[in-house]
């Protein structure tokens, strides 16, 4: 008998992991001011940068450099070297998720 393994998940939103919780949404920055009007943070209250990722089609957290390796792998992205961190800039040219 033999396993099928399944393909990774592709990217899907920008994330804000903060307190054990998930937060999604287009970018960064818009995830940041829906938590600031909900009372779940101030403005200006900076995000920790291991707080901010992405979440998979899943509904995984992945960190940035871990979404951008899967982004990579998943044929979603080519991989331009350099930082090799995922940005919500990015997410517009993803196939998928909010774009």
């Amino acid at each position: 008998m033999t396993t099928a393994t399944r393909p990774p998940a592709p990217i899907k939103d920008a994330a804000i992991r903060r307190r054990g919780l998930v937060y999604t949404g287009r970018c960064h920055a818009d995830i940041i001011r829906d938590l600031a009007r909900r009372g779940l943070c101030r403005p200006g209250d900076p995000i920790k940068s291991h707080e901010q990722g992405f979440t998979d089609r899943d509904g995984r957290f992945l960190t940035r450099e871990q979404a951008y390796a899967r982004a990579v792998l998943c044929g979603q992205l080519e991989d331009i070297g350099g930082l090799r961190e995922l940005r919500s800039e990015m997410l517009e040219h993803l196939g998928g998720g909010h774009a």
